[in-house]
């Protein structure tokens, strides 16, 4: 998913921009500053945003457990561009027995999830037994 967010006015210049996230997991204690984890550990999911690109002026703030705002602090330019990949993966009881276990398996998808996919919203179809699924898709 890519986000651009630019001024049309030459005279106005671009502070932050939030995004707020709900999830019906919990956020995950973040581990590195490029991902974002939600784990629902009724339903064995998780669900996981990557930044494309590390993004030095980013600031989470836990609002609850299953609320978090993503805040970017744009430093007053006029235009901005945020790409993220977005996964969702089935977990297991081993998987989330502890914070180091569910941080491997975080780290292994930041590592593996960098292969571009295009496609539509209409597209996206999940069988019953679903893999990892990461979609990158790069919109101009």
């Amino acid at each position: 998913m890519t986000i651009v967010v630019q001024s049309n006015s030459p005279n106005i210049s671009l502070e932050w921009i939030t995004f707020g996230l709900n999830s019906q997991g919990e956020f995950q204690p973040q581990f590195d500053n490029r991902t974002i984890a939600m784990l629902d550990r009724g339903a064995k999911e998780c669900g996981q945003l990557i930044l494309r690109k590390i993004c030095q002026m980013l600031i989470i703030v836990y609002l609850i457990s299953c609320i978090t705002d993503l805040k970017y602090d744009l430093q007053g330019q006029n235009k901005t561009e945020i790409q993220i990949l977005v996964g969702l993966y089935p977990v297991s009881d081993q998987d989330m027995a502890t914070p180091v276990n569910i941080n491997k398996l975080l780290a292994n998808h930041i590592q593996t999830a960098q292969t571009q996919v295009n496609f539509t919203v209409d597209d996206v179809r999940l069988p019953n037994n679903f893999t990892t699924i990461f979609s990158f898709i790069y919109c101009e």
